[in-house]
């Protein structure tokens, strides 16, 4: 009988069984853990709602979650909700459109790096024109070719001195 006790968990290797307290205890420990897991799980739950819906209205993610007003607006939705995307998208446009400081703002282009020329002397001769060849010669027009001439682009390709 105890070893069928014991795989039931029904009696434990130890001395005396808990105590009424104890057991209280023991439940009100995992009480609390279940909640906070569920506490974090509902945050996660919001925040992805808010980066999914934040670009649909404008809205800056990271900025929407760091500001307390928008915080405070989104504490209470239930993730559960039917309409739970609605409430997060009215949310957001409500505090992009009070606060222009939460609305997304466009990238900055950045400035394409020199791209150094093709077949360009290695000279050291620094600041020179490129030196354009034959390749170059044959997608050019007639007055591209008169303007290189001019400045001396075609120097190396017709054998002058540079």
């Amino acid at each position: 009988m105890k070893r069928v006790a014991r795989a039931f968990g029904l009696e434990t290797d130890e001395a005396k069984p808990p105590t009424p307290e104890e057991l209280a205890q023991q439940l009100e420990e995992a009480q609390t853990r279940t909640k906070a897991s569920d506490d974090r799980a509902r945050q996660r739950e919001v925040e992805l709602a808010v980066y999914k819906t934040a670009s649909r209205h404008g809205g800056d993610p990271d900025a929407l979650l760091d500001s307390r007003n928008f915080a405070n607006a989104i504490s209470k939705l239930d993730p559960t909700a039917a309409d739970f995307d609605d409430q997060v998208g009215k949310a957001v446009k409500t505090a992009v459109d009070s606060n222009s400081k939460l609305a997304a703002k466009a990238p900055q282009p950045k400035e394409p790096e020199p791209t150094p020329a093709g077949g360009a002397p290695m000279d050291g001769a620094g600041g020179s024109k490129k030196q354009l060849g034959e390749a170059d010669l044959s997608r050019m027009t007639p007055k591209q070719i008169n303007q290189a001439m001019a400045e001396g682009r075609f120097d190396r390709y017709l054998g002058r001195a540079g």
